[in-house]
C-alpha cells in the first residue's frame, strides 16, 4: 500500500509545477537524508518492496505528513539523471526520458514543522517558467 502512495506522489511530483518559496510535501512523498539513501527508496517503491520501504522509516528516510512547508536549498539536475538512470537498469520502469532533468530535480530541502528544521533530499518537478515572446 505504502508503495502505491509512495509511486503515485512521485508521479505527481512529476506532473506538477511548484515554487521554490511555496513547497510543501505530498502525501507518500520520501525525504532522505542521503543521495544513496533516495535512490534506495526509489527502487524500493518502483519494486513495491512495502516491507523495504517501512525498514526505510528506521535507516533515515522519512515519509512525512502531507503539508509540511519545505524550502528549497540547492536542486542537483546530474543526479536527477543518476537516480533515473539507475531506476531505469534495477527496475522495469522502462526508457527514461533522454533530459529528465527538464522535468523533475532532485533537490536538498529544508523541512520547517513543529520540531526543529531538517535537512534532506526529495524529488521536485521543474518550475515551468513562461515562454517570452521578443
Amino acid at each position: 500500500m505504502r508503495a502505491t502512495v509512495g509511486a503515485a506522489a512521485l508521479m505527481l511530483c512529476l506532473s506538477g509545477p511548484v515554487s521554490a518559496f511555496d513547497l510543501q510535501t505530498k502525501n507518500g512523498q520520501a525525504v532522505c537524508d542521503t543521495l544513496r539513501a533516495f535512490v534506495e527508496l526509489t527502487i524500493a517503491i518502483a519494486m513495491n518492496d512495502d516491507r523495504y520501504i517501512e525498514e526505510m522509516g528506521t535507516n533515515s528516510c522519512e515519509m512525512p505528513k502531507p503539508g509540511l512547508q519545505m524550502e528549497l536549498i540547492e536542486a542537483y539536475p546530474d543526479q536527477t539523471i543518476l537516480l533515473f538512470s539507475k531506476l531505469a537498469e534495477y527496475t522495469r520502469i522502462g526508457r527514461i526520458p533522454d533530459h529528465i532533468e527538464r522535468l523533475t530535480q532532485l533537490a536538498k530541502v529544508r523541512l520547517n514543522g513543529d520540531n526543529a528544521p531538517r535537512v534532506g533530499f526529495t524529488l521536485l518537478p521543474v518550475t515551468r517558467r513562461p515562454v517570452s515572446s521578443n
